[in-house]
């Protein structure tokens, strides 16, 4: 979370009506994510792998644990009656505190039972009734809290706030995990840890004293002005208000079934520590890494959700997260000798591998929950937030409610078969096998049709950039962090660029404010990295860039846009170029040529005619030939003879050649003559004008005439006389000509030009060509030589059909 982005929030004003600077916001902020850190350490102790093994020694039944789980879901639905008072209340934070520091308080009352009740069988429904009404209690809370925080967390930093605060708050779940494991498998009065309940008791002596501590530092978060309040004077018609956002509902019924499902997998631990005999410590080793994984992935998801989008992120986390449910059915039986830890502790191979595993899973399986937050922020107005919160927990905690009980059912009815299957690498198959099997399924044929339901937010990710090659995938997710996190022009310019080489659509929009970024560096790397992206979206952003007077990026512009082969990225160019600078001018003239509109022709020949500047006249010159406009090789003709300009002649040469005798040709000729003059490509010009020769008219006094000429002008240029070399080239082309069109009768030369040029338009301009040449005598330039040689040799191959060099 960025200073910048919480100072481009909207003005807030708080419940008094006084401003809430920035600093005062990220203050709040800040204390926020603390206070949830020992808000997360109370969850982890009360709520956790502690009150599951409570309910394990005191030896309660499979459908207990069951409806523990069910009546932290069923009490959900006190959100609604207390979003209802929450909104007509003076302060939001006021009756948050005074509804849930009670809750808190409630689990002073397990390390008394623990005490003074031990190991009797009616703890378990003791701890029955304080969960119910905690969870009661808290849930009554909830809808506020989420309320006054929403209204507080600036909107484009949602999902960034959530992710850096689950990585604080789960930093601090492992630190309480690791507490409570110590605890639980410490020796109290001489005793072991399996003979005394001191250890729980201690546990949640502790749970409780970090739960109030954090419902106090909660009240040192500022609470903003709530937004005009839209509820009706109906109950029922305000319950049904949210629902009339059908994303709403998809997302509920989503996280109902998602809950749902979780709630057949959670009997890990039961099974665990029943089944396989693991200790308190090896169970919160199990917490420890999914808390590893949450801190490191919430560092990943906090740069990248609000970037993918969170519909997108949650479909991804669906479909990939059950997956890691699989190492339940894969894991290894035995054990296995840790030599690399203190002591070489001896632990179960299970445990080895769910230790593993969760630490990925956990990357996946956290992310649903910042999701749900937003997308269902999402999908509320603020003026509603508070009940539209409220009813949706509520939703998803009656549809998940049944699952836990469900899942104990299972396990009971598990206990009393005797199936004996083996698992693949040994393990007999058992009810957590089963209970892993139906999230798995309920997730990918319910929730994850649900949530697709939800529409595509703009500028969000289709799945499908995610799915294919895990290289391209993790240079995908880098490239968002490198993007989100560079800070140096070099950075910033390496990352705008990287967006463009693997056409990242959805860093369109922070491209285009890179556009305007302090740097020329990143400006120019940012309008080239648009131009690969090519969507429409990405041109719009060049061409209202292009149009801004104010900018100094038309050239680079220009370049990018060469593959946009659309009408108005022409019509954009050719109004540029009426108003821009020579440099700008230039790259709009050869992106004309290279996106093949005919409207081009008019604007680059008036160039062509007017301008004296050489980048001008070579772009313009080289534009005509990529659109093969024929008629503008007069044009460039008599530009290339009047210029003195080498560079100049030799690019309106080989524009003038592509214009002549195919594109690229005469090229390839001059770069070859350039590394061997009178090598293999000369000779093999030459070789086509004399082959072409022998087959050529029936006068053999011409013929003769014509081969001596070309001889003659083979000598003279291998000797570097290019004057002689022009003349005898000149001669033997035009009699070739002449001899192939039956005009050996003429021997007034001037008149045979003239009829050269009127009996075949594309001959007539090649003989114009040897007209200028002549004119120019001892100014001769071998390239204009080798443009003739290029041009004969083109033509006679078209007129004797070969397809060699045509």
């Amino acid at each position: 979370m960025t200073t910048a982005a919480v100072n481009r929030s909207a003005t807030v004003l708080d419940i008094n009506g006084k401003r809430l600077s920035p600093a005062a916001i990220r203050r709040g902020l800040m204390i926020n994510i603390a206070a949830g850190a020992l808000g997360n350490s109370w969850a982890a102790l009360a709520l956790g792998m502690p009150l599951i093994m409570f309910m394990e020694r005191v030896g309660v039944a499979g459908v207990v644990i069951g409806l523990m789980a069910m009546v932290q879901n069923l009490a959900m639905v006190m959100q609604i009656p207390s979003a209802l008072v929450a909104e007509r209340v003076a302060s939001r934070s006021k009756f948050w505190f005074w509804v849930v520091m009670p809750h808190r308080l409630l689990w002073y009352v397990p390390a008394f039972l623990a005490l003074y009740y031990g190991r009797d069988p009616r703890v378990g429904w003791y701890l029955l009734g304080v969960v119910t009404i905690s969870s009661l209690l808290a849930s009554a809370g909830t809808a506020s809290w989420y309320s006054w925080m929403m209204d507080l967390i600036p909107k484009r930093v949602r999902g960034r706030f959530w992710s850096l605060r689950q990585s604080v708050v789960m930093l601090a779940n492992l630190l309480s995990m690791v507490l409570a494991g110590l605890i639980l498998d410490a020796r109290w009065g001489g005793k072991d840890s399996s003979e005394t309940m001191v250890g729980f008791a201690v546990v949640y002596l502790v749970a409780a004293t970090l739960g109030c501590a954090d419902i106090l530092l909660h009240m040192s978060v500022p609470e903003p002005q709530r937004r005009q309040v839209n509820l009706t004077g109906r109950v029922l018609e305000s319950l049904r208000e949210p629902f009339r956002n059908r994303d709403f509902l998809w997302v509920t019924l989503a996280f109902g079934m998602w809950n749902f499902s979780l709630g057949f997998a959670r009997f890990g631990e039961v099974y665990l520590k029943r089944e396989c005999g693991v200790q308190y410590s090896e169970l919160s080793a199990l917490f420890i890494s999914t808390a590893l994984g949450c801190v490191v992935a919430s560092y990943v998801w906090s740069r990248i959700m609000d970037r993918i989008g969170n519909r997108t992120a949650c479909l991804l986390m669906f479909a990939i997260a059950p997956v890691f449910a699989l190492a339940w059915w894969l894991a290894p039986v035995g054990e296995v000798t840790l030599a690399f830890l203190p002591g070489q502790p001896v632990v179960p191979k299970i445990i080895v591998t769910l230790f593993v595993v969760n630490f990925f899973a956990a990357a996946f399986y956290s992310c649903t929950g910042l999701t749900q937050i937003t997308l269902c922020s999402a999908s509320t107005t603020p003026g509603n937030r508070t009940l539209a919160m409220a009813v949706h927990w509520t939703a998803v905690g009656v549809l998940a409610s049944l699952g836990p009980v469900l899942g104990g059912m299972v396990m009971d009815l598990w206990e009393k078969t005797n199936i004996n299957l083996m698992l693949p690498f040994g393990l007999p198959l058992s009810y957590q096998h089963v209970l892993v099997l139906i999230h798995m399924l309920l997730t990918w044929f319910v929730a994850l049709p649900l949530l697709r339901k939800v529409q595509k937010s703009q500028g969000e990710l289709p799945v499908s950039t995610f799915m294919g090659n895990p290289l391209r995938v993790m240079g995908l997710i880098q490239n968002i962090m490198l993007f989100d996190g560079a800070v140096t022009a070099k950075e910033r310019a390496r990352a705008v660029t990287q967006a463009g080489v693997r056409r990242l659509s959805y860093a369109v929009d922070d491209l285009r404010g890179k556009l305007d970024d302090p740097s020329m560096l990143v400006r120019q790397n940012a309008a080239a990295a648009l131009g690969r992206i090519g969507t429409d979206a990405a041109v719009r952003v060049l061409l209202d860039k292009l149009a801004d007077p104010h900018s100094d990026l038309a050239p680079t512009i220009a370049r990018a846009l060469r593959k946009c082969r659309r009408p108005d990225v022409v019509d954009a160019l050719i109004a540029k170029m009426k108003v821009g600078d020579q440099e700008s001018i230039r790259e709009i003239a050869l992106t004309l040529g290279c996106l093949g509109d005919r409207r081009a022709v008019e604007p680059l020949l008036e160039i062509l005619r007017s301008s004296d500047n050489p980048q001008l006249l070579s772009s313009s010159g080289e534009a005509l030939a990529s659109l093969d406009e024929k008629g503008a090789v007069f044009e460039i003709l008599a530009r290339m003879r009047d210029s003195d300009n080498p560079m100049l002649r030799r690019s309106l040469a080989v524009a003038a050649g592509d214009l002549l005798g195919g594109r690229g040709r005469f090229y390839a000729l001059l770069v070859q003559e350039e590394k061997e003059p009178g090598g293999a490509a000369f000779s093999e010009s030459l070789g086509d004008l004399r082959s072409f020769l022998k087959k050529a008219g029936k006068d053999a006094k011409v013929r003769s005439r014509c081969a001596e000429c070309l001889d003659q002008f083979e000598d003279a240029y291998a000797e570097g006389d290019l004057q002689q070399a022009g003349e005898q080239l000149i001669a033997g082309a035009i009699q070739l000509a002449s001899l192939h069109l039956g005009l050996t009768a003429v021997t007034d030369r001037e008149v045979l030009l003239d009829i050269l040029i009127c009996r075949d338009a594309h001959l007539g301009a090649g003989v114009w060509l040897c007209k200028l040449l002549e004119l120019d005598g001892d100014r001769l330039d071998v390239v204009y030589i080798l443009l003739v040689l290029h041009f004969f040799r083109q033509w006679c191959l078209r007129q004797q059909g070969s397809g060699r060099g045509a």
